[in-house]
């Protein structure tokens, strides 16, 4: 299942992204971060939440990636920009 983002991801947005996110448990979750222009720290900890339950985050911006290294001591992570 690939889910695509776009726009900004902020503390706003974070509840309803992870009903989403839940209610596709089970299955290989793609989150596709293309058009995602920016996020806030409460989003970078969601998303590296998504990251260690199995979603994949792909095609985002690189600095989302490098935030989610830097903030939660992933190594490489499972960020594809």
């Amino acid at each position: 299942m690939v889910l695509t983002l776009s726009g900004r991801i902020d503390t706003e947005h974070i509840g309803e992204l992870q009903r989403l996110v839940e209610s596709h448990r089970g299955t290989h979750l793609i989150l596709d971060l293309t058009d995602v222009s920016l996020v806030d720290r409460e989003a970078i900890t969601m998303l590296a939440a998504f990251e260690d339950a199995g979603a994949v985050l792909r095609h985002g911006p690189a600095y989302i990636g490098q935030w989610i290294r830097n903030e939660h001591g992933k190594p490489s992570g499972g960020y594809e920009s």
